[in-house]
């Protein structure tokens, strides 16, 4: 029995001090699943994946400005800054980067002697 009672002194502060972001990951109106959500503070990293579904939840450790990064097949897809004050709900949304065309190009053969 007292060794439950100190458990839940130690661990009680956590529970009332601890930040939770919760959200959806969408990415081109479809689920973000497995987005790796990362949230940075005085470069102190805490890490969640989405679901299949595009949802997630990262636990905090303590209130501040955050910078999330999404990281998606190893590239980082978007990032933020936040402003975390007790439990956040924040949705984000990928959109696909449109490719840039080369216009006019010409490859000329040159003959070496």
């Amino acid at each position: 029995m007292k060794k439950i009672l100190v458990s839940a002194i130690i661990l009680l502060p956590t529970a009332f001090f601890s930040q939770i972001i919760t959200g959806k990951i969408t990415h081109s109106g479809k689920a973000g699943s497995y987005v790796e959500i990362i949230a940075v503070k005085d470069q102190k990293k805490q890490t969640a994946i989405s679901d299949e579904k595009g949802n997630y939840s990262l636990k905090l450790s303590e209130e501040g400005n955050y910078t999330i990064k999404l990281i998606q097949d190893g590239m980082e897809v978007s990032h933020t800054d936040i402003t975390v004050n007790g439990n956040v709900k924040q949705d984000f949304f990928i959109e696909e980067k449109k490719e840039k065309q080369i216009e006019g190009v010409t490859l000329t053969a040159k003959k070496t002697d």
